[in-house]
Parts: C-alpha cells; sequence; structure tokens
C-alpha cells in the first residue's frame, strides 16, 4: 500500500531435469507501474496450490522490510494469481494472508485515504474508500475465513484487492487528478533512472 524500497530475493527451485535434481534461481522484484502485469485481471488460486507458500514467503519478506509497508498483492512481484499480505502494524504485527479476496459486504459511509503504492512509488493521493468491509478468503492453509474491518485495515485491504483486478489507486482518481499524479510519477521516474545511468 505504501512506498516501500525496490529490493531483490533469490530463492532456490528445485527442478527435475532428465532425471536429475537442478537447483534454478528464481527472482522477484517489486515491479512498477505501468507494467501489465498490474493492469490485468489475476488469476484464481486453486485448493492445494504449491505455489502459493513460495508467493507468501516472498511477499512477506517485502511487506517487513519497510515499517511504513503495511500491504502487497502478487502482481506486484509478478505473478497474477489472487494472493495478498497485509499488516498495518498497529500494536503488535498481525499478518493477513489472503487468497482470493473478495468484498462480501461493505458500509454506505465512506472517507478518503492518503494511498500510495509499491508499485508507483514517490506519489500519493488521497482516494475515497468504504469506511468499513467485509472481505471473504482463504488462508494460507486454504480453509475459509472472514474478516471485518473498519479504518486502515479496511482501506488497505481495499487498496489490494484492487490490486487482484488489474486496478491502482490512481484508477480511483478524477480523470485530471489521475492525469496529474501519472505526470508527476513520470518524472520523478525518468530523473531517478537518470540519476542511476550517470553514477
Amino acid at each position: 500500500m505504501l512506498d516501500m524500497k525496490k529490493t531483490k530475493f533469490g530463492i532456490m527451485i528445485l527442478l527435475f531435469v532428465g532425471g536429475c535434481v537442478t537447483k534454478q534461481e528464481r527472482s522477484f522484484d517489486i515491479v512498477e507501474y505501468p507494467s501489465p502485469v498490474l493492469l490485468r485481471e489475476c488469476e484464481n488460486v486453486a485448493i492445494g496450490d504449491t505455489e502459493a507458500s513460495l508467493i507468501f514467503r516472498e511477499l512477506e519478506k517485502k511487506l517487513y522490510e519497510d515499517e511504513s509497508c503495511v500491504g502487497l498483492a502478487a502482481p506486484q512481484i509478478g505473478v497474477s494469481k489472487k494472493i495478498v499480505v497485509i499488516d498495518i502494524k498497529e500494536g503488535g504485527n498481525h499478518l493477513y494472508r489472503l487468497i482470493n479476496p473478495k468484498i462480501a459486504s461493505h458500509s454506505k459511509e465512506m472517507s478518503f485515504s492518503p494511498e500510495g503504492c509499491a508499485s508507483m512509488p514517490g506519489v500519493y493521493a488521497n482516494v475515497l474508500r468504504y469506511n468499513s468491509v467485509i472481505v471473504e478468503y482463504m488462508d494460507h492453509n486454504f480453509q475459509t475465513q472472514s474478516v471485518k474491518a473498519n479504518g486502515l485495515l479496511a482501506f488497505c485491504l481495499q487498496h489490494e484487492i484492487d490490486h487482484l483486478h488489474g486496478k491502482m489507486f490512481i484508477d480511483r482518481l478524477s480523470a485530471s487528478e489521475r492525469a496529474q499524479i501519472v505526470k508527476k510519477y513520470e518524472k520523478s521516474h525518468s530523473l531517478a533512472k537518470q540519476k542511476v545511468k550517470n553514477q
């Protein structure tokens, strides 16, 4: 939900090649706008999907690397599956691992939520969100769960679930606000790339 530093993690995956076990390193980077994986509907996760634990592990590493980060979705590390991790870090850590989350109901009342995104670093906007939501999902053990959330947790759930449907927080803004944010992001992104290039 909030900005976090771009990092790279490698994990070792065992592959059977010609009857022998070999190791292949797969890297997960934070994917940045306008990468296509951020702009399309993610796949539902099947019960027993063996890749789910791996995706959770990588998302959790990134979530706790930066204290300001409170949520991440699988497409943000380039995986088009409906998996989310959230920890709003209020009153101690409470990690939510969500598979195929969906908003079952929501309040009529709405408020503005100040939001940024790890996939669009350096820009922020006030986004109109429901004050409270009930979200149904499967946990990391593929057990059906639900959570009733208010305030920051509710806002974060809505933000991350949007990611699973190819939406970013800027898509909740007016056309003029969105254009302004995109322009600011593209300018800062271009300057950052140029700075790295010149180093």
